[in-house]
């Protein structure tokens, strides 16, 4: 009863009884627990975080939250920023990041720089300009008159090392119809008669014919060797160089 004085020599034997406001006694369970029943309301118009400690895919979850205090769905997203390690083809993403801090859809873009470093055909280029520079030119004329000999005689050298090409054109402008043979020598010091050798074979050029003539060696000087056919049949010859860098 209340108030009353107890006495018990085993501590481990005591027992109290305690009371609510109601004067009613306290229950406990068969474990000695604290028996608890109704309903206990929680009210709160805040959001109630909840710390996740391991990963969760995204499939499973119905948001996303991204550096911010409350849920926001993933579809009310608009781009989602990936940091890339490796080379993704384009094809295989929605946006492509250049130069910039923020991703951008493609559709959006209304130009792709690109640094070209390799060649690309004239036929994808829309406007092509080809500045062409002013090629030297040099032109020789020659006339033999009257030659008669059937020895051969040769024209002044000229130096056709260097020259993109270059050629000979010899026309036998003879009054009489007399035949003219012709050809070109090529050397490479023209010091003496013997460095000179025959690059073409001979031509006969008959009264009013003309011929063409060049040589492909690497060499430094070219000349035309020239000669009549008949000792009694003078020739005369119209022989131009013309040559371009």
């Amino acid at each position: 009863m209340p108030n009353y004085k107890i006495f018990q020599d085993e501590a481990d034997r005591l027992r109290v009884k305690i009371y609510g406001s109601e004067n009613v006694p306290l229950k406990t369970d068969a474990d000695g627990s604290l028996s608890v029943t109704g309903i206990m309301e929680i009210t709160s118009s805040d959001v109630l975080a909840v710390c996740q400690t391991e990963a969760v895919p995204i499939s499973q979850v119905s948001t996303l939250g991204v550096c911010q205090t409350e849920a926001v769905p993933i579809s009310q997203v608009d781009t989602l920023s990936v940091c890339q390690t490796q080379a993704v083809a384009i094809s295989q993403v929605d946006t492509l990041s250049v130069c910039q801090t923020e991703a951008v859809p493609i559709s959006q873009v209304d130009t792709l720089a690109v640094c070209q470093t390799e060649a690309v055909a004239i036929s994808q280029v829309a406007d092509l300009t080809v500045q062409i520079a002013d090629h030297a030119t040099t032109e020789v004329e020659y006339t033999v008159s009257s030659y008669s000999s059937t020895d051969y005689a040769s024209t002044a050298q000229q130096v056709v090392l260097g020259q993109e090409a270059w050629t000979y054109t010899i026309k036998n402008i003879s009054e009489a119809a007399n035949d003219a043979v012709v050809e070109i020598q090529m050397s490479a010091t023209a010091e003496a008669e013997s460095d000179w050798l025959q690059e073409v074979a001979p031509v006969t050029l008959n009264q009013n014919s003309l011929v063409f003539l060049t040589s492909s060696l690497l060499v430094k000087y070219a000349r035309v060797y020239y000669k009549a056919v008949n000792a009694s049949s003078p020739v005369t010859l119209s022989i131009i160089y013309q040559a371009q860098k």
